[in-house]
């Protein structure tokens, strides 16, 4: 378990370096809520990935960039429940392509898979 999400060095290094720092962080608060109402827990290297994909999925929907699609059924064996969380995630993002949950999903498979 990470006791402080919010002083691990290297996510605080890409929050910044973000080119929407205040939207990244914004986003990457209300992922560890939902992380936290699901008892979902990653470990510092995956939670530092996923900041790293948050801050570009934010730069995709700030600059109407969007994601490749992707073949969905390379996702099939993705819990519902990972598809969901990320599901609110881009959408609470906003100006993403359909194919963005499917991709953030797999953070949150991860997650699961660590409990």
């Amino acid at each position: 378990m990470i006791q402080d999400k919010w002083d691990i060095p290297e996510i605080n290094k890409i929050i910044q370096k973000s080119e929407y720092p205040i939207e990244t962080m914004d986003i990457f608060k209300f992922v560890v809520e939902e992380l936290d109402e699901n008892n979902l827990e990653l470990t510092e290297l995956q939670l530092t990935i996923l900041v790293n994909h948050l801050a570009e999925m934010v730069m995709r929907s700030k600059n109407n960039q969007p994601l490749d699609s992707v073949d969905e059924s390379l996702f099939n064996g993705v819990s519902d429940k990972a598809l969901n969380i990320a599901r609110e995630i881009t959408t609470r993002v906003g100006n993403l392509a359909s194919s963005e949950p499917f991709v953030l999903s797999i953070h949150f498979e991860n997650a699961i898979e660590n409990n």
